[in-house]
């Protein structure tokens, strides 16, 4: 792994304990791995203990895969974008594009970079992913992930984030950075077969029914 990537801890919240239950749970709701005593904490994130269909799972030959074809992602080039610590992820703004799958076409509202990966592979964790989610006109969701295996081959969209992972080492830290080149990113999701469930947000309100789609060659 190179010197310069940086990876975040999940969350660095401290704990709090509840009157009526034993679970610890952070005094920040913003973590994928603590969805479950989410909704102890705001009336609003009930559907974070009753949802249905969560996401992360684990992917294997038992979810369904697809064709990456089948799904377009357009991602315009830019003159500028913001990178920003979150504490549990890296948010990379002004990023705009689309995704068109099944006839419907869906805008892009955040791309994300959870550390560790949130989707467990074959058994296998790896140390990050990207996020791309997206939003229709009729406020339907679909999330496209590309699971990412950080290495000697890591992608050029990738290396030109990391470069600058020392700007913002710790969380609330933003800088400015040229705007990536996604093309590597959008190839990869083209030339592959991907994985493709109903799942739910990773992080509160928890909502469920989404379109996930994971690539897992980035």
């Amino acid at each position: 792994m190179p010197d310069d990537v940086l990876i975040l801890p999940r969350s660095d919240s401290k704990n709090i304990q509840t009157t009526n239950s034993s679970l610890s749970i952070p005094s920040s709701c913003n973590s994928a791995d603590v969805q479950l005593g989410c909704h102890l904490l705001a009336s609003t994130n009930t559907l974070c203990a009753t949802v249905t269909y969560q996401t992360p799972i684990h992917l294997d030959a038992q979810v369904a895969s697809a064709d990456g074809r089948d799904y377009m992602l357009i991602i315009p080039l830019a003159s500028q974008t913001r990178l920003k610590n979150k504490g549990h992820m890296m948010e990379v703004s002004g990023v705009n594009g689309t995704l068109v799958f099944g006839g419907a076409r869906y805008d892009l509202r955040s791309a994300l970079l959870p550390t560790p990966c949130e989707h467990r592979i074959k058994d296998e964790y790896l140390p990050m992913e990207m996020i791309f989610v997206h939003k229709s006109e009729r406020c339907k969701l679909a999330v496209v992930g590309f699971v990412i295996e950080i290495g000697v081959m890591t992608s050029p969209t990738l290396s030109q984030i990391f470069r600058q992972l020392a700007k913002i080492k710790n969380a609330g830290q933003v800088t400015d950075i040229a705007f990536p080149d996604f093309i590597s990113v959008i190839n990869s999701l083209a030339n592959y077969y991907i994985y493709r469930y109903q799942g739910s947000l990773t992080t509160p309100l928890c909502a469920e029914g989404l379109g996930w789609i994971v690539s897992n060659n980035l």
